[in-house]
């Protein structure tokens, strides 16, 4: 095997082949304790690392989902997860191309070619709900004239409720309240203690705090109705603020989300909210009539700049470290207006400026090697996210998940993977397409030399029963602690392993001939190497399983891999086993563990085990 010289360095290097030194750790020999070291010109330098389990893709109030940090925080200390990296999309954190406005002239309007659509209900018993675009009256501060007529008239002396619910073209109004003031003009006909319209915000999701239950808090900013004017009335995770009506003429309802958030509930990190719906709200009782018009809605959004928003995020970071000490939290993103969204990891995090890019995005090529160029020009790692699409859709028929999968390896290979350092791998199923199918094409990418560290990940929106979810995977690393470098030069180096936490929660590595971890890329001359499988923690029953690869550079025209599986054995009493491997033509091996019902539950990263060294392998894995 080659040696390695040099030492490592931060941030990420993304040179060319150099002797840069590269992490060696891992288990070896279970009965002593774990070892791990580094190389310098071949010597061992014994060096603890940890295996710290990691929550990758996490998207929080700055997304289209309803989750919250601290919801995601609760469930990464229930469930012992070390790490968690904050990838909210790029764009939404930016609000670039959100909607800025909705003139209420139709049931389906546009701005910008994107379509603002409103449905209606109606709840209780109303005698009269009644909802008409009008051309007058209108607001004198709109434009664009059209108006909505809502008259709700109630019956008993429960609230009988009209709501006319908004929704944005690819949700183009959710994203972080910081910074964030609506607007909506009111004119009353009728309206009193028992009849009122609100302009309903609905945010995040928050776990149980100060007596209250978990679940999506709403902000209902109220002209009428029985509480006094300027009051702010919290019930469990719904809150009222009451506005006071104009004397005579237009009303306008002015949110102060973050201030009214501290308002109603003094205990929640006010900013961890998301803008994720809004309704306009007429409600009536006891004989009474709602009878208003309402027009112009405006969104204000200010700290829309890149280092804003980034400490805006880092603030709602900072104010939650302390309830959540076992969790260390890191700030990364997910470039997503291009071809394929990329995760944005370690080195120094800087959005990128698209502000002249179309909200649809650029599906070009030639973009998106742009957007990996700015990740790796930031010292960071580039990760190839959901690579067969982000939908949640039933698998595709047996050919046509062969056929996506083949025609995505060929786009892959002709680009060389686009220059991404990880690929996300381990999700149970997604974009119609196997967990089998995402590893094959793992598979193919590291026949062709393509030296990828395969991740799973859960692309979490909601912040909710993270093992029990259909994409549930974790990641776990063999680091020197969670600091930024450390999580990222492991990552780099391919020293981690990916699976199901509800089925797996042990450890994973591979030690060639005593010296090579897994990861690493290396060429030997040798004919054979042994190759020890490390893996702790197996459920009753599993298996683990070393797989061997053919590397064979075969490119775009060969979109398989081959593959062989050369030892299927019982979980190992010792916590290892030794298996000799063919290294006479050049390989990559992998482990794997299956469950008694033979499903694949964790994965670890392959080594390379080459004749001679090809052109660009990335220095952190060269040994």
């Amino acid at each position: 095997m080659k040696g390695n010289g040099g030492e490592r360095s931060r941030p990420i290097s993304h040179e060319p082949v150099s002797r840069r030194g590269v992490l060696l750790g891992g288990i070896a020999g279970l009965g002593t304790g774990l070892l791990a070291g580094s190389l310098t010109d071949g010597a061992a330098a014994a060096t603890a690392l940890t295996p710290y389990s990691m929550a990758m893709h996490l998207h929080t109030c700055y997304s289209e989902g309803t989750a919250s940090m601290q919801s995601h925080l609760q469930q990464a200390a229930l469930n012992g997860v070390d790490v968690v990296w904050w990838t909210d999309h790029d764009f939404r954190m930016l609000a670039t191309g959100y909607r800025q406005a909705v003139h209420l002239t139709s049931a389906k309007e546009l701005e910008n070619g994107l379509a603002w659509t409103w449905s209606r209900t109606t709840a209780g018993s109303p005698a009269t709900a009644v909802a008409t675009w009008v051309t007058s009256p209108v607001s004198p501060a709109d434009p664009v004239p059209g108006a909505l007529h809502l008259v709700t008239t109630g019956t008993t002396g429960a609230w009988s409720t009209q709501t006319m619910t908004g929704s944005a073209a690819n949700s183009l109004i959710r994203t972080g309240i910081a910074g964030q003031r609506l607007t909506l003009d009111v004119l009353a006909t009728s309206l009193g203690p028992d009849a009122y319209v609100e302009l309903s915000i609905g945010l995040s999701h928050r776990p149980d705090s100060g007596g209250r239950p978990g679940g999506r808090y709403t902000i209902a900013y109220r002209v009428g109705g029985p509480n006094p004017p300027g009051s702010a009335v919290p019930s469990g995770i719904s809150g009222v603020v009451t506005v006071a009506p104009a004397t005579t003429g237009w009303t306008t309802i002015t949110t102060d989300l973050v201030d009214d958030v501290k308002r109603l509930w003094p205990d929640l990190v006010p900013e961890d909210h998301s803008t994720y719906q809004i309704k306009i709200v007429t409600g009536a009782r006891s004989g009474a009539s709602a009878d208003v018009v309402v027009d112009y809605l405006r969104f204000d959004r200010a700290g829309r700049t890149g280092p804003e928003a980034l400490a805006s995020q880092q603030s709602i970071m900072d104010a939650h470290a302390a309830a959540y000490p076992s969790v260390q939290q890191h700030a990364a993103t997910e470039l997503s207006l291009y071809l394929q969204h990329l995760g944005y990891y370690g080195g120094t995090l800087v959005l990128p400026d698209i502000s002249g890019m179309p909200v649809t995005g650029d599906p070009t090529a030639a973009a998106l090697l742009s957007a990996v160029q700015h990740i790796h020009g930031n010292g960071a790692l580039a990760s190839y996210n959901h690579p067969f699409g982000s939908s949640d859709v039933a698998l595709l028929s047996a050919a046509d998940q062969t056929a996506a999968r083949r025609a995505l390896a060929k786009a892959l290979l002709g680009r060389r993977a686009y220059g991404a350092d990880l690929l996300e791998v381990g999700y149970p199923a997604r974009g119609g397409v196997s967990l089998a199918n995402h590893v094959q094409l793992w598979d193919t990418l590291s026949r062709n030399g393509l030296f990828l560290t395969g991740s799973g990940v859960s692309d979490d929106h909601t912040g909710t029963n993270w093992l029990s979810q259909k994409l549930n995977f974790l990641t776990w690393v063999w680091a020197g602690d969670t600091g930024l470098g450390a999580l990222t030069d492991a990552l780099a180096a391919g020293r981690a392993w990916f699976g199901n936490p509800k089925a797996f929660r042990g450890q994973l590595d591979l030690l060639v001939d005593g010296a090579v971890p897994m990861g690493s890329v290396t060429a030997t001359a040798a004919g054979t190497c042994t190759v020890r499988i490390i893996a702790t923690g197996l459920p009753t029953g599993a298996r683990l399983q070393l797989i061997r690869g053919v590397v064979d550079y075969a490119g775009a025209d060969q979109p398989d891999p081959i593959t062989t599986v050369v030892k299927d054995v019982p979980a190992p009493a010792s916590g290892y086993v030794d298996v000799t491997v063919d290294t006479s033509t050049a390989c990559f091996i992998r482990a794997v563990v299956r469950d008694r019902t033979s499903a694949a539950i964790a994965f670890g990263n392959p080594v390379w085990l080459l004749r001679q060294l090809p052109p660009g392998v990335p220095p952190a894995r060269l040994h």
